[in-house]
């Protein structure tokens, strides 16, 4: 009560309230989302793995040719 109270006066919205909702986990329903999903994860995954692998060559690699 006394947080609900302090969210009113602060924001000056007498509507307010908290209630206590657990949230669920978005579950996919579709079948072809659930393929694409996986797949986006799969590539998530690959590019995260090659990232660690990365091992800078040098300075060299940025550098830019004006002529």
């Amino acid at each position: 009560a006394a947080i609900e109270q302090r969210m009113r006066s602060e924001t000056g919205n007498a509507y307010w309230y908290l209630s206590p909702k657990e949230l669920q986990r978005y579950e996919s329903r579709h079948l072809d989302q659930q393929a694409e999903e996986a797949a986006h994860r799969q590539r998530i995954a690959a590019e995260h793995a090659q990232a660690l692998r990365y091992q800078p060559v040098g300075i060299s690699e940025f550098e830019v040719s004006v002529g």
